[in-house]
């Protein structure tokens, strides 16, 4: 950079057309305020003389935004759906970790969202910090380079010489405040524009009755509400009728309201005569969009027939799709899936003849002291797309109130929100949904307590669990929170598959890993000692006799409650 003014192009004083007054942290959003600035001489009618120069300065900084800078890339995420070649594939943010698949473009990630702007060129700060640009990295760091050129796309924090850690905040990290000088700039730039004072054209729509609602019952000599929503291309009737009967149908009340072009929602009064009894209980809605006027009888007629004076009728409805779901059995005439028996404070019988269904159930007295039914896994299982706790139970003679929760350890302190449950002496059918739980990414223990001295029988216990639409772009094999990341790779893999990782701060001790079958079931396990914050570990298939299919990868601190969990497919 040279001399020269900050809001006008000078000849020869930029090679890029677009001189920063100042190369700091945020630079791309202090140009940005130079560019609104300068088109404020513009909007506000200010040295009407320089106009041309003022959006001639505007338009080389966006230009600059947009590509025309040191590396031919625009300074915006993820642009590439909007027609850009070559974008900042990286933002500092914890939501976009690095490792995790929003980290970039690279492989089967998605990469962060798009058009989030990058803080730009910064001599000032983060000297060491090694260059990349795209998914290049260079040899040199940003110290070695000219002020334009010093920024790095890395999303990944580098050690400095002599010790200590440079993380690429200074150039990468999002702002809302740079988001809104480069939109604040970019609107000088927006086509077809419409005054504030011109109200936009109305929308052209097609003739449709999108939804009405009506009530569940009727009574004669009342007068009933019926709610349309409709779309009309110019001036119509809403017809509402009502049938009864069905063999035939027979009409037994209408009416109709007027309605303008366009899309809106009207309410229609319909009185049920009093000297008019249906003559059975069926009975239906009727509502449709019809041409504006006419008479009654020839349009009943015309809709008889199936003629096109109903331009519109009601929709059928659609039903809401169901979620398929899976079930992983805990207690079915006895444990199962590695769930054991962790119950205190009373006298506990696997195997009672007093069954929900099949030959046994699990019977638990409780001692006057109190005491709770626990369920444990030696491992825990996955919460990922768990939907309920399902179980049925019954007490022996008296009725009782219980409390359902679970916990990611064996500490009852730990356990999540409860839910209250009324036991009866009959069994019932008990689902306690997963926000009832707490939602939790991991489960270890479940408890039914506080019910008195009176004995339980619980049985058929089981969690249940979505099913999930597989896709190698939802398995992108990692995850990240504020614990750190891990991938997995290469997914999916016949072979072995590798595990790395990364903890945001350096790990206690032991390492345990656990690998689950899709229906929760462990089938490896590993532990490793790590005493840095990275590292990684390998599975084997073959030794680890795992079939094709999908499984969940956690990765936990023996002796602490952080974990990371990833998921990979074996082909």
């Amino acid at each position: 950079n040279s001399s020269g003014s900050a809001y006008t192009v000078v000849p020869n004083d930029n090679l890029y057309r677009a001189k920063a007054f100042y190369l700091n942290w945020g630079s791309n959003s202090l140009m940005s305020r130079e560019g609104y600035h300068a088109y404020d001489f513009v909007n506000y009618d200010l040295k009407s003389g320089s106009h041309a120069a003022y959006k001639e300065r505007a338009n080389a900084i966006v230009n600059y935004m947009h590509g025309v800078n040191p590396f031919g890339m625009v300074y915006l995420t993820n642009m590439y759906g909007d027609g850009a070649e070559f974008c900042a594939d990286e933002i500092y943010h914890t939501w976009f970790y690095h490792g995790t698949r929003y980290d970039n473009i690279g492989g089967g990630n998605v990469g962060p969202p798009p058009g989030f702007l990058q803080g730009g060129a910064n001599p000032v700060n983060t000297p060491y910090l090694t260059m990349k640009v795209g998914t290049q990295e260079f040899s040199a760091n940003t110290t070695q380079q000219p002020d334009q050129k010093t920024f790095s796309v890395s999303n990944e924090g580098r050690a400095k010489p002599g010790g200590g850690y440079e993380a690429p905040y200074a150039f990468n990290e999002p702002a809302i405040y740079y988001q809104a000088s480069y939109v604040k700039m970019l609107a000088n730039f927006v086509a077809d524009r419409v005054d504030a004072g011109t109200p936009p054209p109305p929308a052209e729509v097609a003739d449709a009755v999108r939804a009405s609602s009506q009530p569940g019952e009727v009574t004669v000599g009342t007068t009933v509400s019926v709610t349309v929503d409709y779309d009309a291309a110019g001036d119509r009737d809403v017809l509402v009728y009502l049938e009864t009967n069905g063999s035939p149908w027979t009409r037994f009340a209408q009416a109709r309201q007027a309605v303008s072009a366009g899309s809106g929602s009207v309410t229609v009064a319909v009185a049920i005569p009093a000297d008019l009894a249906p003559g059975s209980d069926a009975y239906k809605w009727q509502t449709v969009l019809t041409a504006r006027g006419g008479d009654w009888g020839q349009k009943f007629a015309n809709l008889a027939r199936g003629d096109v004076d109903a331009l519109a009728p009601t929709p059928e409805p659609v039903p809401e799709p169901e979620t398929e779901t899976e079930s992983v059995s805990i207690y079915t005439d006895g444990f199962g899936n590695g769930w054991r028996n962790w119950s205190w404070g009373g006298s506990a019988t696997e195997r009672d003849g007093l069954a929900h269904a099949g030959s046994a159930a699990f019977k638990y007295d409780l001692d006057a002291g109190g005491g709770a039914v626990s369920f444990r896994h030696p491992d825990g299982v996955s919460g990922e797309r768990l939907v309920a706790l399902e179980f049925y139970a019954r007490t022996w003679s008296a009725t009782r109130v219980y409390d359902v929760s679970g916990s990611y350890n064996d500490d009852l302190g730990a356990a999540g929100p409860t839910s209250r449950i009324t036991v009866t002496p009959t069994y019932q059918k008990f689902t306690v949904t997963a926000a009832q739980l707490g939602e939790y990414g991991w489960y270890k223990r479940f408890f039914i307590r506080d019910g008195g001295d009176e004995a339980i029988f619980v049985d058929d216990v089981r969690l249940i669990y979505a099913v999930e639409e597989l896709s190698n772009r939802s398995l992108g094999g990692a995850s990240a929170d504020a614990v750190g990341s891990i991938i997995a790779y290469p997914n999916p893999t016949s072979d072995v598959v590798t595990l790395d990782f990364a903890f945001n701060r350096t790990p206690a001790g032991q390492l345990d890993l656990a690998v689950y079958s899709a229906t929760g079931q462990l089938v490896h396990r590993d532990r490793a000692t790590f005493e840095a914050m990275r590292g990684s570990l390998s599975v084997d298939v073959a030794s680890a006799g795992l079939p094709a299919g999908l499984y969940v990868a956690r990765l936990v601190e023996s002796d602490g409650p952080r974990s990371l969990t990833t998921q990979f497919i074996v082909e």
